[in-house]
């Protein structure tokens, strides 16, 4: 039997993995930031050797200076200007550094609207982007305070490129299971985005059903063990640890090119049992219920077959100047995730 004092934390364990990758890129670009800052204060006294010794213990053995200086030119002096927008964006990144795993932690309270509480926390995830973006622009001197300093204050998940989109980390949302609005977080479906919902009770029976789609995985499940294989998935998802009676099923885009290949459907209310719950009426929950049976049926034996879905195309990394930090930050966490051999 699930409880929420057994669901969040196990949820919390499961995103721990995917967190630590990005946090550790982001301590790192937080130090390669550091040194591109001591590095300017010593050319402009004279003293080349601090900008190695100004890089801290942190960088040893992780950050190879040669070839840090290649990448960012640091050895170009900066003007005020650039240099003070580098500093405050090693602020921004130094704090969300220290936020730690609150960063991808969003508890909704009963009756708020859970996609602006998500709003809300993309958009601090998504300041560290901006300071990202902020930093390359001031190191190439293309850094305007009034079109470019908003991105250190908030930065929208809209305005985020395909290498942010695939370097984000998952999200876990508590919340009431009952919120009518839960589909509008389909938005934040992009790149490799997560979203791992801990619904409290009252639940409707299928609350995730609407958002199959042929390369999203879609999890709902009382058992915590199971986001292992949802959060590996390279691609965008969102899960649910659901309450007792509710539908389990899992929709994962790699098991075939049909959604009824796809999609395996472990259990299926009556959808005439179904009750209202919070604003949803009980006909609209047995539409869900009535989607997953279709979706999860194969078609009749000697019927023709409709055409493959094309695979989704994988969220292509960031080339321009502008996203040179953002790519870094990308490198670093698909480092980390790689096994050790």
């Amino acid at each position: 039997m699930r409880s929420d004092d057994d669901a969040i934390p196990r949820a919390e364990k499961a995103i721990q993995g995917p967190m630590r990758a990005f946090r550790s890129a982001l301590a790192t670009t937080v130090e390669e930031l550091r040194g591109i800052v001591a590095a300017h204060h010593a050319a402009v006294s004279g003293d080349a050797e601090d900008e190695r010794a100004e890089l801290g213990p942190f960088a040893s053995g992780r950050i190879d200076a040669d070839r840090f200086s290649a990448l960012l030119g640091a050895s170009e002096t900066l003007d005020d200007q650039s240099i003070g927008a580098i500093e405050a964006a090693h602020a921004v990144l130094a704090e969300s550094s220290r936020r730690g795993t609150d960063l991808a932690r969003v508890d909704v309270r009963a009756g708020e609207d859970v996609c602006a509480a998500v709003r809300r926390a993309t958009s601090e995830i998504g300041r560290t982007f901006g300071a990202a973006r902020v930093a390359g622009l001031a190191r190439s001197h293309r850094y305007v305070a009034r079109d470019h300093a908003r991105m250190l204050e908030r930065f929208d998940h809209a305005s985020w490129n395909d290498a942010e989109r695939a370097l984000a980390p998952p999200l876990l949302v508590v919340a009431d299971g009952a919120d009518p609005q839960l589909e509008g977080l389909a938005t934040y479906l992009d790149g490799r985005q997560k979203l791992v919902l801990v619904l409290r009770d009252p639940t409707p029976p299928a609350p995730l059903a609407r958002f199959v789609t042929p390369g999203t995985f879609v999890l709902q499940t009382g058992d915590a063990d199971l986001l292992d294989r949802f959060l590996a998935f390279d691609g965008p998802g969102v899960a649910a640890l659901v309450p007792d009676g509710a539908a389990r099923f899992a929709h994962d885009p790699s098991l075939g090119a049909r959604v009824w290949e796809r999609l395996v459907v472990e259990h299926l209310p009556d959808p005439a049992t179904t009750r209202r719950v919070g604003s949803r009426s009980a006909w609209q929950q047995a539409e869900d219920l009535r989607l997953l049976a279709d979706l999860a049926t194969p078609p009749p034996a000697g019927a023709a077959a409709p055409a493959p879905t094309p695979a989704a195309a994988a969220a292509p990394a960031a080339a321009e100047p502008i996203d040179r930090l953002a790519t870094w930050l990308l490198r670093h966490a698909e480092l980390e995730t790689e096994p050790a051999g």
